[in-house]
């Protein structure tokens, strides 16, 4: 029989190289589904701030991906749940350990550990930084808006931003005026819904912002208006263009939940000046938040048991089954959670966590069972 003290030194060993398996597949399948996403990221981003060059469109990422990391990577853990541990049982190492005296539930400890790391940074990320980050998505955009048109670049005749082209056969090589131009401008009415699109040609068109830096006056000469079938001819028209039309017609509330930090709205409920329904929203915010932290947790009772029964020889049904559990997560969290809240059938504390109180059940059913054979 071994002693104690070398038993001990093989546990650590070998919790070691589960926690080195399961961060190398943790980065692994962090980097695959960035991969995966990032051309469908990188075409929103340039919709929204691509004409604003390169650069622009780098520091517009990270907006967008503070508000996706709190999804991604919870599933990237769950993959990483199923590799390790199927990968242990297809290479006979988990039969090893069981042979060697040594109790499988302390190879769960890396993962535990890993996980109650991620869920805090996953909870400050969700609580603190995302919902201001999405706030600021606007305002950069606004930025963004505004520089490209102080500074066009040299030699440029199209000018492309959210609902606004313009195409011209040439431009002055120092101001931003172009010549031969045509123009179009893309929207809906604001109540109506009703297509309010106007489309022009000109001889000049010049560009400028208005005192406050709040739009987008553009001056035209010898310019005809194209409204439907009818023509109308104006010598020199001037259009000024409100950046909060050509960001986002329907202007966002800063007061919503998803925009507020859990720490403001926490404050907004101590302080009883709002009413019971924003506190109730706010209360339901807050915990969907903390229970999406919590989600590592019941995606490794969830996923060991998976990766131990399916082995890395069926990786293809493994790597399926990961994603299925996530995608019916996040489905039955937005979904039963919110209906439970909103017909009252349970407090906004306790709404956003039925999911992973079912979740839990069955994650620790067969995570006891695999632990017992």
């Amino acid at each position: 029989m071994p002693s104690a003290r070398r038993v001990g030194a093989l546990v650590v060993t070998l919790q070691r190289y589960v926690l080195k398996q399961l961060l190398f597949a943790l980065l692994i399948a962090g980097g695959g589904l960035l991969f995966v996403l990032l051309p469908a990221l990188l075409v929103n981003a340039v919709h929204k701030v691509g004409s604003a060059g390169l650069l622009a469109l780098v520091l517009y990422l990270p907006l967008v991906l503070a508000d996706l990391v709190p999804y991604l990577l919870p599933l990237s853990f769950l993959l990483a749940v199923v590799t390790t541990f199927g990968r242990m049982a297809a290479e006979r190492e988990w039969t090893a350990v069981r042979m060697a005296g040594i109790h499988p539930a302390r190879l769960l400890i890396p993962g535990v550990v890993v996980a109650v790391l991620l869920g805090i940074g996953t909870d400050w990320l969700a609580s603190t930084l995302a919902p201001t980050w999405k706030y600021r998505q606007r305002d950069y955009k606004r930025t963004v808006l505004q520089n490209a048109i102080r500074n066009f670049s040299p030699g440029r005749t199209e000018v492309r931003i959210p609902g606004f082209y313009l195409t011209a056969a040439r431009r002055d090589p120092v101001k931003p005026v172009f010549y031969d131009a045509q123009i179009s401008i893309i929207r809906k009415g604001k109540e109506s819904g009703a297509d309010d699109s106007v489309w022009m040609v000109a001889e000049r068109v010049g560009f400028e912002l208005d005192e406050k830096g709040d739009a987008l006056v553009v001056r035209l000469h010898e310019a005809r208006v194209i409204k439907g079938d009818v023509g109308l001819m104006n010598e020199s028209p001037t259009i000024r263009i409100d950046f909060d039309d050509l960001i986002q017609p329907n202007k966002k509330n800063p007061d919503r939940p998803k925009f507020l930090a859990s720490s403001e709205m926490s404050r907004r409920i101590e302080a009883g000046k709002i009413s019971k329904q924003d506190a109730d929203e706010y209360t339901y915010e807050i915990q969907r938040r903390h229970a999406l932290a919590a989600t590592y947790l019941l995606f490794l009772l969830i996923g060991f048991p998976t990766g131990i029964r399916l082995k890395s020889g069926t990786q293809l049904a493994a790597f399926a089954a990961a994603v299925a559990y996530a995608i019916a997560y996040y489905v039955l969290s937005l979904r039963l959670a919110q209906q439970l809240f909103l017909s009252e059938t349970l407090p906004p504390a306790l709404a956003p966590w039925i999911t992973n109180a079912i979740g839990g059940l069955i994650g620790g059913f067969f995570t006891l069972k695999v632990l017992r054979e």
